[in-house]
């Protein structure tokens, strides 16, 4: 997730992507899916899709909002990422 955000900034950082990308084709994720086949087939599509993703080329690096820079968990960074982006996409509403 935190790899996506950083993506999604254009400041994905090499050592946080190969993180992910090790995590992915580990597979070990996946493990949590067994009880539901199609559930399990639509992670692994998931996750195959944020592969590509991190691979492509990253969108222009965005400016970060100055509240999200000093936040210590990754749930309160997502979310805080996630309002400034949507209220970059949304802004011409403002």
């Amino acid at each position: 997730m935190f790899a996506l955000i950083q993506w999604k900034l254009g400041r994905l950082q090499e050592e946080i992507k190969n993180k992910a990308l090790q995590i992915i084709d580990r597979g070990n994720d996946l493990e949590h899916w067994e009880e539901d086949p199609k559930l399990k087939k639509k992670r692994e599509t998931v996750l195959l899709q944020l592969k590509g993703q991190l691979n492509s080329p990253q969108p222009q690096a965005k400016k970060v909002p100055v509240l999200c820079r000093d936040i210590g968990n990754y749930i309160d960074l997502y979310n805080c990422v996630h309002f400034a982006l949507m209220r970059e996409k949304i802004s011409w509403l403002f």
